[in-house]
């Protein structure tokens, strides 16, 4: 029997075993939250960390034209992308409801749940704001961690010009113990991956 080390690059790690904590979303907060930290305590300045699961990287696409020539059609590439669809994030609720509430906050401030309006700035201050950190006070720049067996990150997904869209229903039974979960959609302009490390 051979003692040589495997080399097989195929071969994972012994701790390399499914888990529902391999993706960690980092939520840099958006303009508006921050001018809300004022009057909310339980607000932070610090970005949100949340433990994701599900789907957490969009499809992307560079679609093909077909352009006659000749008597038949060939494909070529349209150098563009079309808008990217809207990103549904499953995640757990953590023990004190704190991203859970820090998601309804954002939501809420794109309109109120008493006085269904917008809490932000309307007009030149909105649009100079876009000016100079390219983008809206509402939005913002998510970031989307995959971690190793080590739970050491290994690529990040990062989604630009990002905001929230619905926020997911909480279903809850005492008949088992998973944890408490819901989910979000988001919103983006851009997209982008990066290898880490």
């Amino acid at each position: 029997m051979s003692t040589d080390i495997c080399t097989n690059p195929t071969e994972q790690s012994v701790l390399n075993r499914p888990s529902t904590d391999k993706f960690i979303l980092i939520l840099n907060m958006p303009q508006i939250l921050k001018k809300e930290i004022l009057n909310e305590k339980k607000l932070s300045i610090d970005p949100l960390q949340i433990s994701v699961h599900g789907s957490v990287v969009p499809q992307i696409e560079v679609p093909s034209i077909a352009a006659p020539f000749g008597g038949q059609v060939y494909n070529i590439t349209s150098l563009s992308r079309p808008n990217y669809q809207p990103l549904d994030v499953n995640f757990i609720i953590d023990n004190k409801f704190h991203n859970y509430w820090v998601l309804w906050k954002w939501l809420a401030m794109l309109n109120h749940p008493k006085t269904s309006s917008y809490q932000g700035k309307i007009g030149l201050e909105r649009e100079q704001l876009v000016k100079t950190i390219g983008q809206a006070e509402y939005e913002t720049t998510i970031s989307v961690w995959s971690l190793n067996e080590y739970n050491i990150p290994i690529i990040e997904f990062t989604f630009y010009n990002s905001f929230i869209i619905s926020l997911g229903s909480i279903t809850y039974s005492y008949r088992d113990n998973n944890m408490i979960e819901s989910s979000f959609r988001l919103q983006y302009s851009q997209f982008d991956v990066k290898l880490l490390g």
